[in-house]
């Protein structure tokens, strides 16, 4: 049995989803139960992957192939029809009995139109999983913009000709199971995987940044883009008015605007110390340094219903968290207690909130459903997830969404 893997993008979340699958592609390989696994990917990607150890000389007969081409502004709707015949060329070319897409949003709405069309894509030989990270769950107050994607997606999921369907958000994953008019078979949820920690205390790792070893932090980490609440952040920090020794940690890349706002508009609180700032792109390493030295994570972002993986780092580390009430970070910061929720809107809910979670850090506990949440989006989960897919008539234990669910 021949797997094909497609990723076409690389870094981050998207370089994790490879790296928490190598161990179980090589057991299974070990095991005679797939034959040849070969990867499909860029140039650059296999070289990152080269450098990160990730892929190296192999005992099992897994294989990268990194010709597939780049594309850049995705979103162009060319650009799609041109990103979605390069994955047909990918698979025409390796002719695998199963196909795993592990970025699969990009193409699918062309996959649907052209069977719509009736134009079927494939000749039903392999089985097709796509994992898809974005939608919008008709049950939220939309605006018409928010209405019309909605639509899309929904048009997408239903006439691609995909076998499953793999959802790592489990919003979108609820709002499905109850539309009678998708095929509920064809629908699963996925974790995202979520990289294992350093074993590592917050002492030690606020003396690997260099930064202050003392008072309690609240914290941004990763790249602070437009999507990102950052305005609203520095503005209930500052209203807040915390003891002196609460910092603000912001570690990552900044948008310019928001690097200017804070040498405007906060340049007092950056030379007090009380805003430390490390304005650029993050090693790995550096990454979990910043989840491990922060007390209280301030995922201020502005609406989306997208999956956090910041926030499911946040949980990792056990550390509680500040949010905004809509969408995703805000539905399961609630439903499993992962800390404090505003409405970024108001300044002195945002400031509220903030006090709150200041005021409860020390003696924060994660809930028996939060600590659920962490095993659920553990690599090899993830990982055993997609081979119990792949694999329906083999015995692989693995921890489900209902079991996270439970009480």
């Amino acid at each position: 049995m021949k797997v094909q893997l497609i990723e076409p993008f690389q870094g981050g979340h998207y370089t994790n989803y490879i790296e928490a699958l190598m161990p179980v592609f090589r057991r299974y390989l070990e095991d005679k139960v797939f034959s040849e696994v070969v990867i499909s990917i860029t140039r650059n990607h296999y070289d990152e992957l080269i450098r990160k150890g990730i892929a190296r000389p192999e005992e099992v007969n897994i294989r990268f192939d990194s010709s597939f081409p780049v594309f850049y502004e995705i979103r162009k709707i060319r650009n799609r029809f041109a990103f979605f015949q390069a994955h047909q060329q990918a698979i025409k070319k390796e002719s695998a009995n199963i196909v795993v897409r592990t970025t699969a949003d990009y193409d699918i709405g062309c996959n649907a139109l052209l069977n719509q069309l009736g134009k079927p894509i494939k000749n039903q030989k392999y089985h097709s999983v796509g994992i898809l990270h974005y939608g919008i769950p008709r049950s939220e107050e939309l605006s018409l913009k928010e209405l019309v994607k909605q639509q899309l997606y929904d048009f997408s999921w239903k006439y691609s000709d995909w076998s499953t369907l793999m959802f790592v958000n489990p919003f979108i994953y609820e709002y499905l199971q109850f539309q009678k008019s998708f095929a509920q078979k064809r629908i699963k949820l996925l974790p995202d995987p979520v990289p294992i920690n350093l074993p590592i205390d917050v002492k030690e790792a606020r003396c690997l940044l260099g930064i202050p070893m003392d008072g309690l932090y609240l914290g941004f980490v990763g790249m602070m883009d437009g999507r990102k609440a950052i305005p609203e952040l520095l503005a209930a920090f500052a209203h807040a008015k915390a003891d002196q020794s609460c910092r603000l940690l912001l570690m990552g890349k900044l948008q310019p605007a928001f690097s200017k706002l804070l040498d405007t508009e906060y340049a007092h609180l950056i030379n007090s110390g009380r805003i430390i700032v490390m304005n650029r792109f993050l090693s790995d390493k550096e990454v979990h340094l910043g989840y491990a030295a922060i007390d209280v994570h301030t995922l201020l972002q502005y609406r989306r219903m997208n999956l956090s993986a910041n926030l499911l780092k946040a949980v990792a580390y056990s550390k509680p968290v500040v949010v905004d009430a809509a969408g995703y970070t805000g539905i399961i910061s609630q439903r499993f207690s992962l800390g404090q929720v505003c409405d970024i809107q108001s300044l002195k809910s945002t400031s509220d909130a903030i006090k709150r979670a200041i005021a409860s850090a020390s003696s924060y506990v994660p809930t028996v459903q939060a600590e659920r949440l962490k095993v659920f989006h553990h690599p090899d989960n993830y990982a055993n997830s997609v081979m119990q897919e792949l694999l329906p008539n083999h015995n692989i234990e693995v921890k489900t969404w209902e079991w996270v669910n439970q009480a």
